[in-house]
């Protein structure tokens, strides 16, 4: 998708969320070097979009959550569970400027993550109120809460 896309601004926020995907997709390949390499690429993209009109926008506010979380992943395959997350924590702030089902979604599964982690690090009580909050979110989207 990547060799696909033309250059310009214009497909910069498209080009930034393809690199992050890939970077996701390298991390879970095993490859934590390459997925580095494509998160930064990506951030540079991001940040040349941070402070503009767009971020009030779903797509870039999205594709900053997805970037996040992507860091997050890689601090945790890297061992760094504290930047984690913080890097978590940074995604589910994005996570809550968007609304709707799938958004909502989203969240829930950013704070399950970021209550396994936060319980790895042993605090217990931060856990339990992410795992509370995205069970309450589940719950009122009618949906199963995790186990």
């Amino acid at each position: 998708m990547l060799k696909l896309m033309e250059p310009g601004k214009i497909y910069d926020p498209m080009r930034a969320k393809a690199l992050t995907t890939h970077a996701k997709c390298l991390l879970g390949n095993g490859d934590p070097t390459g997925a580095a390499l494509y998160l930064a690429a990506s951030w540079e993209l991001l940040q040349a979009q941070s402070g503009s009109w767009m971020m009030t926008m779903p797509g870039p506010v999205g594709a900053m959550a997805n970037w996040w979380e992507a860091k997050s992943q890689l601090e945790e395959r890297q061992g760094n569970l504290a930047q984690a997350q913080a890097a978590l924590a940074e995604a589910i702030g994005y996570r809550r400027q968007a609304e709707g089902p799938h958004a909502r979604l989203a969240l829930a599964k950013a704070l399950e993550k970021l209550g396994e982690i936060s319980q790895a690090l042993g605090h217990v009580a931060d856990g339990e109120q992410s795992r509370s909050e995205a069970q309450s979110i589940r719950l009122d989207l009618r949906l199963p809460c995790s186990a």
